[in-house]
């Protein structure tokens, strides 16, 4: 088989399958929220800081209930570490409207504002070493005095 067979057999089998409702989880967003989670060019050179944010991002992605759809594509896009320039364009296209970066950069303030009141990301065991080692720290302190 020729690859141009082989690219119109598959071709034929992708169509038949978007006409029986399939919904492939390899393909694009929609039902895969870690499967392509980061925008790859940007994650290979982002410091270890910025990894830890973008990994807290798609936690709060994952878990929150976010009040609009709105809100849900402008922080996944964020989270998959996209810029607001980029994000302009996406979210004008999806929600067939015009907006500027200064109203991605806004509500993007806003929903990382919440993600850190949320922080769904602290498991308990997180919970427990923060108080250790805040504890380990008093005590240090009354030795030192």
């Amino acid at each position: 088989m020729t690859r141009a067979e082989f690219n119109k057999l598959k071709r034929q089998w992708y169509e038949k399958l978007r006409k029986s409702g399939f919904d492939d989880i390899e393909k694009g967003y929609e039902n895969a929220p870690f499967i392509n989670r980061h925008a790859l060019a940007t994650m290979k050179t982002i410091k270890p800081g910025a990894q830890e944010h973008y990994r807290r991002c798609a936690i709060h992605l994952a878990h929150y209930k976010f009040k609009t759809r709105r809100d849900y594509w402008l922080f996944r896009w964020y989270s998959e570490g996209h810029s607001y320039r980029a994000i302009v364009p996406l979210f004008n296209k999806r929600f067939k409207c015009k907006r500027s970066i200064f109203f991605v950069h806004t509500h993007i303030k806003r929903l990382k504002r919440e993600m850190e009141e949320a922080q769904l990301w602290v498991s308990e065991g997180d919970a427990e070493n923060e108080a250790l080692g805040e504890l380990v720290e008093v005590m240090l302190n009354k030795v030192e005095s």
